[in-house]
């Protein structure tokens, strides 16, 4: 087996073999070949089980939001750290990440107020005198 959990087999001549993962093997002999640009899921969670009906062809990002990784423990998420919604207009999308809007609204707010009680602009800059 090797270190990622996943049983190894070598086909084909011992001189010239090539190595293939047990569950590809299993489930192509079983069910029939791994669809294009699809990957096979292990629904019983166990990497070195090579049961067909524990395998399904899925996309790579289903594969990963079924898992227990940073993407799919972040996309189950439905709320800021806060406990404000994800949904409607308290969400905002910016390089990928889901933003509350009300914490950005209260965070620039609580910046301008720490400028502004410093007699200074939002840019940093001193405020002109009256």
């Amino acid at each position: 087996m090797a270190t990622d959990g996943y049983g190894r087999m070598a086909i084909g001549p011992r001189v010239n073999s090539k190595q293939v993962q047990a569950h590809v093997l299993s489930y192509e002999t079983n069910v029939g070949p791994v669809p294009d640009g699809m990957v096979l899921d292990h629904l019983c969670r166990n990497k070195a089980c090579v049961n067909p009906s524990h395998l399904e062809a899925v996309t790579i990002r289903v594969n990963t939001l079924r898992g227990i990784g940073p993407s799919a423990l972040n996309a189950k998420k439905t709320s800021c750290p806060v406990g404000h919604e994800y949904s409607g207009d308290n969400l905002r999308v910016f390089n990928g990440r889901r933003i509350c809007r009300t914490c950005g609204i209260l965070y620039k707010r609580k910046v301008r107020e720490q400028y502004a009680s410093q007699g200074l602009r939002t840019d940093g800059k001193p405020r002109k005198a009256a």
